[in-house]
């Protein structure tokens, strides 16, 4: 891949030639998924894992379980009875869709700074994840080409590349970024990034479409 940057009065062809520098050479430092996201992938790729086993690595993380059963009691379910287990809750989303929700809900621990300004920016591309998310969802029940908690999933991790190149402006340049500006940076390769990130994850190529292309 071959990307080459623009001429920037303000510098921010140099910023953009780092990060994609570190990028090519494996030191942009990608997110890990929460290990509780990783022990569920791991349990449902497993023929043997059952609902139970699910709940049982899911309740020791009590708002994890408050979610799921916030969003099997909701309309998107048409629930005809309330259901306040965690067990009941995995059985009716089914294991795959537990899965997503798992990884969605535990990506907004990931969008975080070291500095107050950057904790501001991960802030605001977290909330125009959710946005996202959100609007996926409303589109999937039109389409019917994805369920609601796949778009809804995708909606979330679209920003993972950005994200992940914000946390490494954050952690390693060695320019202040707030004297450039990072948008033409993320616009170029916020893509590619998140690929690599979902890669990572094991998530796979059905994942990555989600990911905007670099501009």
């Amino acid at each position: 891949m071959s990307i080459e940057a623009e001429e920037s009065d303000d510098g921010t062809d140099a910023l953009f030639v780092e990060i994609y520098q570190a990028y090519v050479d494996g030191y942009l430092k990608v997110p890990s998924l929460p290990g509780l996201a990783l022990r569920i992938r791991k349990a449902v790729s497993d023929p043997n894992s059952s609902a139970a086993d699910i709940s049982r690595m899911i309740q020791a993380d009590p708002a994890m379980v408050g979610r799921l059963i916030q969003v099997v009691n909701s309309a998107a379910f048409k629930s005809e009875n309330q259901i306040d287990d965690c067990q009941m809750a995995i059985m009716r989303l089914g294991l795959s869709t537990t899965q997503d929700m798992v990884i969605g809900f535990a990506l907004k621990n990931l969008f975080t700074g070291q500095t107050v300004p950057m904790k501001k920016r991960m802030t605001k591309l977290w909330r125009q994840s959710t946005q996202v998310a959100a609007l996926s969802m409303e589109l999937s029940k039109q389409s019917k080409i994805l369920t609601s908690e796949r778009a809804l999933l995708l909606g979330l991790i679209h920003n993972v590349g950005a994200m992940t190149i914000l946390a490494y402006s954050d952690t390693f340049l060695e320019t202040d970024p707030e004297q450039f500006n990072l948008q033409f940076v993320l616009d170029k390769l916020r893509g590619q990034v998140g690929a690599i990130v979902i890669n990572q994850w094991g998530a796979g190529s059905r994942f990555c479409r989600s990911c905007p292309r670099g501009r």
